[in-house]
């Protein structure tokens, strides 16, 4: 809702610019099918400039990124706390569109009427309707409609030449987008100007092309000036009679003036660097964590990854990942087909803070694979989302424990049932006693008062073997 006001908002700043540059380097020029084009140019840009999302970078230290947190939800409250206004808004919007959309379709009924009860007669070219009460000749899609009645024969065939041009270069297509414009910008004075003076620039093309034709001057312009304004033209027509006296003069007065020079065009590069602060005024800002760079590390240990999901890709060296990690991809380029793969380290910052190190496997390298104690040919047809966590033991160390097989390392996975398994299996002490036959799951949380879990050699060195699959102290309410 809100972001569609600020769009329509937007249109009307982009109209305003672009009747600015018209008004200041090209209305008083004679380059009419050049104005035409640059006022259609500014409808079509209006609609799609401000539709464009345009964003700048914003660097925010990791310590910081709480703090970035909160202040997005700040602003979440505060944007919903004014979701009122911007509903008003919408609709009083949306009622003033209502209303432009009526009087345009009271219009046309009214021109249907018209229409249908005059004379009409159809020519190649266009469809003439003579009807008594037309006040000012007008034209619409190829119908001109006059009240022949009222005019003289050289009137007539000026009034019509002058129709035809309309009707010729299609200026009703500029009008339906001029009533498209004034219907989603009813509000703007500066969009109703807007389509003024492209009508305005319709009638010095078609006056241009009726003067072209050999017409004399002095006897076209009697014509325009004893033209008497009866009643108001529809919007979505051209008029051979300005709608004002004013309109009229500036009409005479384009007729007398001489041919600008083609190098005024250029003026409207100017548009350019006014575009540009537009752009640079609405663009929003997109923040960007900070990385972190961490310190290598190159051992033969076991690297844990505990199950989590990244679901952003890390494009940058060394980064500080939020969270735990699930899973390290490393996308290799080779510049041959048959180059073997580099060995690369890959530094990462664990949730404790401390480094891992990860590196990318050969292409020869052959990793045995244990899922639950079991080995495992593949482990393709494993869901991601039952992996509780995976180890990963490189050369030797795979070796001392699997042997020959795992020369080129062993993965082992453990999945999330197995380690429920094995946490029923725990040893339970409960109060210092030894419980045996009983698991975590069997107990009433309500009478705990306090629990510690020991882990593999913690468990064992302090009760055994019995402990393998660990231990958990319990301390219950006294």
């Amino acid at each position: 809702m809100e972001t569609f006001i600020i769009y329509i908002a937007k249109i009307g700043i982009c109209l305003g610019i672009f009747m600015l540059i018209y008004i200041l380097f090209l209305r008083q020029t004679t380059f009419f099918r050049f104005n035409r084009s640059f006022l259609l140019f500014g409808f079509l840009t209006s609609l799609i400039l401000p539709s464009l999302k345009y964003t700048y970078d914003i660097i925010v230290p990791a310590t910081l990124s709480a703090g970035m947190d909160n202040f997005k939800e700040s602003e979440i409250t505060v944007s919903n706390s004014n979701i009122q206004i911007w509903t008003i808004l919408l609709s009083v919007y949306i009622a003033g569109m209502l209303v432009i959309i009526f009087r345009n379709i009271y219009a046309y009924y009214k021109l249907l009427k018209l229409i249908r009860s005059g004379i009409r007669s159809d020519n190649e070219e266009f469809k003439l309707v003579d009807n008594m009460k037309v006040g000012s000749p007008f034209s619409i899609l190829n119908y001109i409609l006059l009240n022949t009645s009222k005019l003289s024969q050289t009137e007539r065939d000026l009034i019509l030449k002058h129709e035809i041009v309309h009707i010729k270069q299609k200026h009703w297509i500029d009008l339906l987008c001029s009533e498209f414009i004034i219907m989603i910008q009813w509000f703007n004075p500066l969009a109703w100007f807007y389509v003024q003076l492209l009508k305005e620039n319709h009638e010095f093309l078609a006056d241009k092309a009726v003067l072209d034709s050999g017409v004399s001057p002095a006897i076209y312009q009697a014509v325009l000036v004893n033209q008497e304004f009866k009643e108001p033209i529809f919007s979505f027509s051209n008029s051979f009679k300005s709608y004002n006296y004013t309109k009229s003069l500036k009409r005479l007065a384009m007729m007398k003036k001489t041919k600008s020079s083609p190098w005024k065009k250029a003026l409207i590069l100017t548009i350019i660097p006014v575009f540009g602060l537009f752009l640079w005024v609405s663009a929003e800002p997109r923040y960007i964590l900070e990385t972190s760079v961490t310190e290598k590390i190159i051992d033969d240990s076991t690297l844990l990854i505990s199950s989590s999901k990244i679901d952003t890709a890390i494009t940058s060296d060394s980064v500080l990942l939020l969270g735990k990690v699930r899973k390290v991809t490393y996308k290799k380029t080779a510049k041959k087909e048959d180059e073997p793969f580099v060995m690369t380290n890959i530094p990462i910052t664990s949730e404790e803070k401390k480094p891992l190190s990860f590196r990318s496997a050969n292409l020869k390298e052959k990793p045995i694979y244990i899922v639950d104690n079991v080995r495992r040919e593949n482990i393709e047809d494993i869901d991601p989302n039952t992996i509780e966590s995976i180890s990963v033991l490189k050369d030797e160390s795979a070796k001392q424990i699997f042997g020959e097989d795992a020369k080129d390392g062993a993965i082992i996975i453990t999945t999330k049932e197995k380690v429920k398994t094995d946490k029923d299996k725990a040893l339970i002490i409960i109060d210092g006693v030894v419980k045996e036959g009983i698991s975590i799951s069997s107990l009433n949380s309500e009478n705990i008062s306090s629990m510690n879990v020991l882990k593999d050699k913690a468990a064992v060195s302090k009760y055994g073997d019995k402990a393998k699959y660990g231990a958990i102290e319990i301390v219950t309410k006294k």
